[in-house]
């Protein structure tokens, strides 16, 4: 069976809750449709966990180790 769809896109906070949410999808898409881990279906998308801005300059910071 083909998907409807190119990619399944699991957007979440990087925060702790975010990133335990995005597991419990991912173990469910694991336990329901295996299939669809095995053919790169599934993609994360990766917030920044801080962004400092001035003016119209941005720097995101992706871990707390690498902002400090």
């Amino acid at each position: 069976m083909k998907p409807h769809y190119g990619k399944l896109m699991i957007m979440a906070d990087q925060d702790q809750d975010g990133s335990h949410m995005k597991d419990l999808v991912v173990n469910l898409i694991q336990y329901k449709w295996s299939n669809l881990l095995k053919h790169d279906y599934i993609e994360v998308f990766i917030t920044p966990i801080l962004k400092i801005t001035k003016d119209n300059y941005v720097i995101p910071f992706y871990s707390i180790l690498e902002f400090e």
